[in-house]
């Protein structure tokens, strides 16, 4: 039998006759995110937009830019000042959703271990966890670009005249914004998934292709998969993504 929530001004609720999966194991992927990486990319940005100033698409990238920045304070209730460690107790911290102990010290463990730059992940027989990097890495690829983009930024100025210098601080301009831009829809869809994960929703394209096929994830499991949000460590945010383990 399955209770739901009162949403009846009636005075009853609905009841559902019928059998219940229950879970007693989860298996995990777990979303990182780093704030502090995001934050230093727009800064980065900055830097190289100072080489295109006067030009008419610098303030859409400056404008583009703050939203970014405005984005990011929404992510964390509180932020950490860099390097600063927490002297006990648990490092993950809840922000919504929740999991049992067991579970969360096995988490915490895997995290532990990726931040020792250990990626020998910890087995266990019962559950599996993968923890999804994607979204740092794609961050560092940017970060990579923009360093890449300075150097040839200031050969290109140091080889054009001056009547020919406005254009081509234009042409930065523009592969700047266009980059900019990449990065603006990575942070809304951060703030997205942390909406839905507040509402208790969890939203599919969370999940790679890869990671659908290798749990196997269907229409029928998809009503069955949890997702946690907590903050790991310096500034870090972890969409715990929960897979009902079939061998439960």
């Amino acid at each position: 039998m399955n209770v739901v929530e009162l949403n009846s001004e009636l005075g009853y609720t609905e009841l559902f006759m019928g059998p219940v999966k229950l879970v007693s194991r989860y298996n995990f992927i777990i979303h990182c995110v780093s704030i502090d990486e995001i934050e230093e990319i727009v800064k980065d940005f900055k830097e190289v937009l100072d080489l295109a100033t006067g030009t008419a698409y610098e303030k859409l990238c400056r404008d583009e830019l703050s939203e970014i920045e405005t984005l990011t304070r929404t992510f964390l209730p509180s932020r950490k000042k860099k390097g600063m460690v927490t002297m006990g107790g648990s490092l993950l911290k809840f922000l919504f959703g929740t999991m049992d102990d067991e579970d969360r010290k096995s988490i915490e463990a895997q995290l532990r271990a990726i931040d020792e730059n250990n990626h020998n992940l910890i087995e266990n027989a019962n559950q599996q966890v993968i923890i999804n990097e994607n979204f740092n890495k794609s961050i560092s690829q940017i970060k990579d670009l923009i360093k890449d983009d300075r150097i040839k930024i200031l050969e290109r100025l140091d080889k054009v005249n001056s009547m020919h210098k406005q254009l081509v601080k234009e042409d930065i301009a523009i592969g700047l914004l266009f980059k900019i831009r990449i990065l603006k829809d990575k942070a809304q869809a951060i703030q997205q998934a942390i909406a839905s994960t507040k509402l208790g929703l969890f939203q599919p394209n969370l999940l790679s292709q890869d990671e659908i096929e290798k749990f196997d994830i269907n229409f029928n499991s998809l009503q069955h998969i949890k997702l946690v949000l907590a903050e790991y460590g310096d500034n870090k945010l972890n969409f715990i993504i929960m897979i009902p383990n079939k061998r439960f």
